[in-house]
């Protein structure tokens, strides 16, 4: 069985599994609407874009009203200000609000029509709100705000979005890190989130040059370290496969990366647990869709068993700070 068929069959295996998470009311996000939590983290509600990857196959019209559910119920938990909640009810998340932010980007791109207003309201609202913050200490969370304010801006045509979004990207480029650093150092598994969001930014045509020069440096320093004793700063055990995948004939010793990556002992598809589910299925997807190359490599997934949310690792003595956002915290720390 090829790679996109292995891919395949976790991904159908995977979205049964969404729909087990979602309630009728269009939450995923289980411990708020059985009681659990006062709060909903917003994060879960990414698993729309899988939903939406599938519908586009098989144009299920129950998996749509899941999808429309899914949309209706976000907009009932986004802030005032823009920003979505992620671990407490009046939470100003800036990864939340990112991640919401792409997804909902490139579920309204490949829906294409049938856009609701009230839904082009909720992603211009959440634009207008990262367009104003900054993430300094998670490279992922920068480049996935600028990911989404650059597809954003052109899915709104709205070009102050994109100008803001090229800044970030700009400012993950122009890191003295070749890594993409996490907290100060190099985590695989968040640097290859980075790269997925530069391939999509480098798909739109921006910043081509300066993406590629920035992924072969990337690609360099993987190449010289031994990826399987590295000890990664926020000690992940996953990466992502579609950076890997967009970059594979693209750049320089794009396929030799990408078959060392295929290699290693670690999470491929990033599934293990049910948030990972809801909020990384649909990079598996991306990856389906990107993979032009290596398709008879050897390509092993895990055993698929998501683990049940035992209530995160968040610290709740942060709560009620995080209104304010911890992004703007820890970027005072840092100034400091």
């Amino acid at each position: 069985m090829g790679r996109k068929d292995i891919l395949l069959e976790r991904i159908t295996e995977a979205i049964q599994s969404l729909i087990k998470l979602q309630d009728i009311n269009g939450c995923f996000f289980y411990p708020y609407h059985t009681g659990e939590t006062d709060y909903c983290n917003a994060r879960w509600q990414e698993s729309i874009l899988s939903m939406v990857w599938m519908y586009i196959r098989n144009k299920n019209k129950e998996m749509y009203t899941r999808i429309e559910n899914g949309i209706n119920f976000l907009i009932s938990i986004q802030n005032q200000n823009g920003s979505f909640p992620e671990y407490s009810k009046k939470d100003s998340s800036f990864s939340a609000t990112a991640f919401i932010t792409f997804s909902l980007t490139m579920t309204f791109k490949l829906l294409q029509k049938d856009i609701k207003k009230e839904w082009k309201d909720m992603l211009e609202n959440s634009l207008k709100w990262l367009s104003h913050e900054n993430e300094i200490v998670y490279t992922n969370q920068e480049a996935a705000a600028g990911a989404s304010l650059i597809l954003g801006g052109l899915f709104l045509d709205n070009h102050s979005f994109t100008d803001a979004g090229l800044k970030k990207i700009h400012r993950v480029l122009d890191s003295k890190k070749v890594y993409y650093p996490e907290n100060g150092g190099f985590d695989l598994g968040y640097s290859s989130l980075t790269l997925e969001y530069l391939g999509f930014v480098y798909e739109t045509g921006y910043l081509k040059e300066k993406i590629k020069n920035s992924v072969e440096s990337y690609y360099k320093f993987l190449e010289d370290n031994d990826l399987k004793d590295i000890k990664n700063s926020r000690n992940t055990k996953w990466i992502i496969l579609d950076g890997f995948e967009i970059f594979a004939d693209k750049i320089k010793d794009g396929e030799t990366i990408l078959n060392k990556i295929l290699k290693l002992d670690v999470y491929i598809d990033h599934t293990e647990r049910e948030e990972n589910l809801c909020t990384d299925l649909y990079r598996l997807c991306f990856a389906y869709d990107h993979m032009t190359s290596l398709l008879n490599n050897k390509m092993e997934l895990k055993t698929f068993n998501p683990e049940k949310y035992n209530g995160g690792s968040h610290k709740k003595i942060l709560n009620p700070l995080r209104r304010f956002g911890l992004h703007r915290i820890r970027s005072i720390i840092r100034i400091i």
